[in-house]
Formats: C-alpha cells, sequence, structure tokens
C-alpha cells in the first residue's frame, strides 16, 4: 500500500498537473483563466480611466479585488487605446477566458503566423495581430477601449 502511495506522489511530482484528474486539470484552467480576466479587466479599466496612458501598467497601480494575486506570470502594455494583455497560461486556460472575459474580442493564444505574432480567437474564429511582442503560447488578449 505504501509502494501505490509512493509511486503515485512520485507520477504527480514528474508529471505535474496533467498526473490529475482530468476534472482537476479543468478546474484549474478555469481558475487561471478567471485569474486572467481580472488582471485583463483591471488593465483595461485602468487604460478607461487614463486616457493616453501608454505603456505597462504595475501590479499596484491597477485596481485589484482585495486578496488578488497572480497566479502565473501576466503582464501588459498599453498603446494609442490598444491594451494588450498576456500570461504564461496553458492553452486550456484559452476557452474559459473567453467564457470568463465579458469582452466579445479577441482571446487566443500566441502564435507565428506568416512571420507576423498572432493570436487565434477559438470562439470568434479569427485571427488577431498581436502589437508587442509576447512569449509565443501565451495567452493573449488585444482589446481598443478608445
Amino acid at each position: 500500500m505504501a509502494g501505490l502511495s509512493v509511486f503515485m506522489l512520485g507520477l504527480v511530482l514528474v508529471f505535474g498537473d496533467w498526473a490529475a484528474p482530468r476534472a482537476v486539470r479543468f478546474n484549474r484552467a478555469d481558475t487561471l483563466a478567471e485569474n486572467y480576466v481580472v488582471y485583463r479587466n483591471a488593465v483595461i479599466s485602468y487604460a478607461e480611466s487614463h486616457p493616453g496612458a501608454s505603456g505597462q501598467v504595475a501590479l499596484p497601480d491597477l485596481s485589484l479585488p482585495p486578496g488578488w494575486r497572480p497566479l502565473a506570470t501576466l503582464d501588459n502594455r498599453i498603446h494609442n487605446g490598444e491594451v494588450t494583455v498576456w500570461g504564461d497560461l496553458p492553452s486550456a486556460s484559452e476557452l474559459p477566458a473567453e467564457r470568463h472575459s465579458g469582452w466579445s474580442l479577441a482571446v487566443g493564444v500566441a502564435e507565428i503566423k506568416g512571420g507576423i505574432e498572432v493570436g487565434f480567437s477559438e470562439s470568434e474564429g479569427t485571427w488577431f495581430p498581436i502589437p508587442f511582442p509576447v512569449p509565443v503560447g501565451a495567452l493573449v488578449s488585444d482589446v481598443d477601449v478608445y
């Protein structure tokens, strides 16, 4: 019995979340997606309330819920009223992020297509250009706010 427990612990350590049951993996994707959407919406709110803002918005400058903390590496850029937010999240987070986004605009996974960095929105079924370099494979949103 102890051998089985050690074996299972070893699987979790080697394979991480993917050794977890399917429901646990997708609950984690939902949690990461919701965390991302809260951050993204805070950046969008900042841009809307600070017309002309440009560059990266620091975490302390965002209106985030008490106790909120990033569950993954998240970053942002604002330029000419366009808000780009990205995070180092598994692609399984893309559809929950779109579902929870509250915005009909693009949420996708960054990739290179024809030498240009783009995201593909599953819900919209469209490609969208990414105006700033973001890590390929990152979950990314690009929203015009003004």
